[in-house]
């Protein structure tokens, strides 16, 4: 914002604070983390009023044959 920027997108970042939804868990490192997402996976795209319309998917009805945005 200060070089000129209207928005930020900071879903990753602040995926792991205590007020986002989702269950922590321990990682392999035991490290306390939760799972985060963005719309574009396929698992959230699957998802009965998931996000595939948003991408242009919205007649697709086989998990396997959806697009992700990004990994899961």
């Amino acid at each position: 914002l200060a070089a000129g920027g209207n928005a930020v997108m900071l879903g990753s970042m602040l995926s792991g604070t205590e007020e986002a939804p989702g269950d922590v868990q321990q990682g392999s490192d035991g490290r306390l983390v939760k799972s985060y997402r963005g719309m574009g996976a396929v698992g959230a795209m699957s998802q009965q009023h998931g996000s595939s319309d948003r991408y242009f998917q919205g007649g697709v009805n086989e998990a396997n044959k959806l697009v992700p945005e990004g990994i899961e």
